[in-house]
């Protein structure tokens, strides 16, 4: 995984161009992963949907951001998880397979692969709060992306 701190990220690529600027919205929706979201927060995760997968667009900055999204989900506790935390990193895995390429070989491919593999462990994490909504998008996860996600 592609540390928040690394200068890597001045060389990866998102929807708007150079993607510096991810590392401290990253952080910021990942220090807030339950609901409800502050206003805030919807507007960094606007911004991060906006650069990480915009009309289904991604860059090799959208498999940088997966894992931090994902290990964030998973440490979660005491309460609701905010659904973007699943969105977000389903939809990016969605375009990457419309469109394969070679964002994979790129920095942070491996451990793209990996958080992916642990969305459902987050699905079932999440959905066995019980909101309705974590139920729904489990069972998304799991007829999109082809996972068991349970709930």
């Amino acid at each position: 995984m592609i540390a928040l701190a690394s200068d890597e990220w001045r060389v990866l690529r998102h929807a708007l161009g150079t993607a510096e600027d991810l590392p401290e919205l990253i952080a910021a929706v990942c220090g807030e992963p339950l609901l409800p979201m502050s206003s805030e927060i919807k507007g960094t995760w606007f911004d991060l949907w906006m650069r990480l997968c915009d009309q289904g667009r991604i860059g090799t900055a959208s498999v940088a951001a997966v894992p931090h999204l994902v290990k964030a989900g998973l440490a979660a506790e005491g309460g609701v998880l905010n659904p973007n935390f699943i969105q977000l990193p389903m939809a990016i895995e969605t375009a990457r397979r419309m469109d394969p390429g070679e964002l994979l070989a790129g920095p942070g491919g491996a451990a793209y692969e990996e958080a992916v593999g642990r969305l459902v462990e987050l699905c079932r994490v999440a959905a066995a709060v019980g909101n309705a909504e974590l139920v729904k998008v489990a069972r998304l996860a799991e007829r999109v992306l082809g996972m068991s996600a349970g709930g």
